[in-house]
């Protein structure tokens, strides 16, 4: 006792740090603000402090400091507890019409002010401290702030999430390689999350598990090959037990779990938060395990046949187990693809104990060396669905051009994985049997599709989970839009790696582009991303969690756009959306918008919106420019209490713009409000704007179109940024080149060193993390 003693007056204190004049502060929670009962609503993002009224000064929240930690992860995934600098921004205004006046409020000798946060605070978050520097206040005493109380209702934000690998493929060997992207808004350290792990299951009751896989950066994908590569998560389960797990039945159909750990919140586990985690893939929404068929020992599947035109093989006379055991004669082949497919189902059931066609390999080929072939896919096909891909490729012994044509006739074959080149001449697409709610799928990769003539049909049609992955488009129209009529089918298709020359102009509303499920690394002329094609259809899968990521939308006709279809199952109001890293080049010569999310009068909430490092270019002036950016809009009467929420940081604008309350144009109804956390950049950072708002505003105001404030790393106005090529609004080819010129552009030196989000840019460069990186798809060269 006595040593113990002697030790506490033995040590020297530190000195506390003098109390400020505030006497409290509040991280608010979802109540409204008291200015109204439709008022906004302050969870998370408006601190609420009290202090004595000296009845002159004016209270400025930049000068107030607040420590704040969370639970979260350091790379690969370790449990980690990450500390953040978060400031007072701007005091929050009254609705219209009193928008010129504060909320502050002063009663019996105290102030009470409300101000905006730079960053959100949550729930689970602890404000470790809280200063107030000299200046906050007029003449008030700086320091400390003794009472602070955290009431924010804030949960953590999921990340959004999406496979590279194809669902349901067959893997005869012992390991099976497996890309994911992955977003976050508190991405930092160049890299959107911690770390990434992969691990896989079978179908038994009580399943086996795979080891566990960890990484702790991202690297460019292998999978995909053309396009703008993306940056990914990778591993490589293994199964058959080795590292540590457990072996995967043979002919089991698997599922691999992806677990991510954010650098701020909660690890994100698929199984157990994503989409239909169990059984068969239901969903073309990426947030879903990836399945695939463990056929280590080939035993599953492995059917081989081959196709010529003038082949004569009847039943399963023709099929083999490996290509090499392939007959090289007529007599061995078959003479169209459907007989092919029925063939392989009737040996599957004799052989595999199963009725359908999947896990096998059909080989196009030429009657006679050099001469090539083109392959009619033919008319219809009793064949049965299969849940695991048959592919179709050119058999490699065919020295002539081989390749297949799809006519006036609807081919009716789901299971099929198109990797052979095919040209689209007639009036109908691959069709999956229609119904209103089947998950048949079918995929197109590594192959080209060639649209010759009058075609301006879909490719799928009544396909509830589609793959384009490395395919390049040639000519045609409507390709990703297979509605033509069929509001109660799912017709649905996920790109990856999909490259297009210049598609014909969109021929009517519904028309406009390819829905936004997954779209990753694709180069796309005359092509937008879109959902309103979709307005009013039913049966379709959500959207909440898309990923639109790594992609070129140039010589577009139309507004690429989320958040703009009235199908009830097109939300984002909780997984969100992630935009990340694309340029979208609008090519018309009429004033109108570049991008829009829930914009220009649809009342669609948002939330969980991610909106990394794109390039919006455009052209002309205020009012009356091309490329213009329109976000969380609350500009008609039904807008009132929709809440709308995004994070941008890093973007190139060319016109930005937020309506809210204070637009009165359309109707002067209160209570639009729920976009003001990010007309107040909540989290938001360095972003420019070239042009400004489109309002003629240069500045962020309460009526600005801008917002009510932008933060000192964002720049309205940014003058001096310079492309290599800017083609927007010039009406002709397009294409510009959007990469970044000149020594001196306002893009540059927009991401703070420890902040990047990204370790690649568009074009595959390292991007920088020294403080001197650049806004926009493109890191600088200069």
């Amino acid at each position: 006792m006595f040593g113990f003693g002697f030790m506490l007056r033995g040590q020297r204190r530190a000195a506390s740090a003098p109390a400020s004049a505030i006497t409290s502060l509040e991280i608010l929670n979802a109540t409204v603000l008291p200015d109204g009962a439709d008022a906004a609503v302050p969870n998370g993002w408006v601190a609420k402090v009290l202090l004595p009224d000296d009845g002159v000064s004016t209270f400025d929240p930049s000068f107030i400091t607040l420590t704040v930690t969370d639970p979260g992860y350091s790379a690969p995934g370790v449990a980690a507890t990450q500390t953040r600098t978060i400031t007072g921004t701007k005091r929050i205004r009254r609705q219209y019409p009193n928008h010129t006046s504060f909320l502050d409020s002063a009663s019996a000798g105290t102030r009470t002010v409300y101000f905006a946060l730079s960053d959100l605070i949550y729930a689970g978050s602890t404000i470790t401290g809280v200063t107030a520097s000299s200046g906050y206040y007029g003449s008030a005493q700086a320091g400390s702030v003794a009472e602070v109380v955290n009431n924010s209702a804030l949960t953590y934000p999921k990340p959004q999430v999406a496979w590279i690998n194809t669902q349901h493929e067959r893997v005869n060997a012992n390991s099976y390689p497996v890309e994911l992207v992955a977003f976050h808004r508190h991405a930092m350290n160049g890299q959107q999350v911690a770390g990434v792990a992969f691990y896989a299951v079978d179908g038994q009751g009580t399943p086996n598990l795979s080891a566990t896989v960890t990484t702790s950066a991202p690297a460019l994908s292998s999978i995909q090959t053309q396009g703008n590569i993306a940056e990914v998560w990778k591993g490589s389960v293994a199964l058959d037990g080795t590292g540590g797990g457990q072996a995967l039945t043979q002919g089991d159909l698997c599922r691999v779990n992806a677990i991510v750990y954010p650098w701020i919140g909660t690890a994100f586990d698929l199984f157990s938060d994503g989409l239909a985690t169990t059984g068969a893939v239901s969903t073309i929404n990426p947030n879903t395990p990836l399945r695939f068929m463990c056929d280590k020992n080939g035993t599953y599947g492995g059917a081989h046949v081959i196709v010529k035109p003038s082949g004569t093989a009847t039943g399963i006379t023709g099929v083999a187990t490996t290509y090499a055991g392939l007959g090289t004669g007529l007599s061995s082949a078959y003479p169209t693809i459907v007989a092919a497919v029925t063939a392989l189902q009737s040996w599957n059931n004799t052989n595999r104990s199963r009725n359908n066609h999947g896990g096998s390999t059909i080989w196009l080929s030429e009657d006679t060396a050099g001469a090539g072939a083109t392959h009619d896919i033919g008319d219809n096909s009793a064949s049965n669905p299969a849940t695991v891909y048959t592919d179709i490729k050119v058999a490699p012994s065919a020295s002539g051009t081989v390749k297949a044509t799809l006519t006036a006739t609807r081919f009716q074959v789901a299971g099929l994985r198109w990797m052979v080149n095919i040209d689209v001449t007639g009036s109908f697409g691959l069709d999956g049997f229609g119904g209103t709610t089947n998950n048949n799928l079918i995929a197109f990769e590594n192959m080209t599709l060639n649209y010759t003539g009058a075609a301006t049909v879909p490719i799928t049609q009544r396909f509830g989970h589609g793959t384009m992955k490395n395919v390049t488009i040639t000519g045609g129209a409507n390709i990703f839009t297979p509605l033509q009529g069929y509001s109660t089918t799912r017709m649905q298709v996920r790109a990856v790696g999909v490259i297009s020359t210049d598609i014909a102009s969109p021929s009517s509303g519904n028309q406009k582009g390819i829905m936004p499920w997954a779209v990753i690394g694709c180069r796309f002329v005359n092509w937008a991303v879109n959902d309103s094609p979709w307005s009013g259809a039913t049966n379709l899968d959500t959207t909440d969690g898309c990923v639109i990521y790594n992609n070129s939308f140039m010589k577009m006709q139309v507004i690429s756009s989320i958040g703009a279809a009235s199908s009830g199952s097109l939300t984002y109001a909780s997984r969100g959306a992630a935009i990340v890293q694309n340029v979208f080049e609008r090519n018309s010569t009429a004033s109108t918008a570049a991008s829009g999310f829930s914009n220009d009068g649809n009342t669609i909430p948002l939330d969980n919106i991610n909106e990394f490092h794109n390039t919006y270019p455009g052209a002309g002036g205020a009012g009356a420019n091309i490329g213009r950016t329109n976000r969380c809009y609350s500009d008609v009467a039904a807008a009132a209490g929709v809440q709308k929420h995004m994070l941008s940081k890093y973007n190139i604008f060319y016109d930005f713009n937020v309506k809210t309350d204070t637009f009165t144009s359309i109707t002067t109804v209160t209570g639009r409000t729920g976009n003001w956390r990010y007309r107040h950049q909540v989290g938001c950072a360095g972003n420019v704007c070239i042009l400004g708002g489109d309002d003629s505003t240069t500045t962020p105001s309460a009526t600005s179109w801008l917002g009510d404030y932008w933060p000192a790393s964002s720049k309205a106005a940014a003058s001096t940024v310079a492309f290599t090529s800017n083609l927007a609004g010039t009406g002709g080819a397009g294409s510009g080149t959007y990469t970044l010129t000149q020594g001196s552009n306002d893009a540059y030196s927009r991401v703070a060193a420890g902040a990047g989000a990204l370790r690649f840019d568009l074009g595959g460069a390292l991007r920088r993390t020294d403080g001197s990186g650049a806004a926009g798809a493109f890191e600088r060269t200069v």
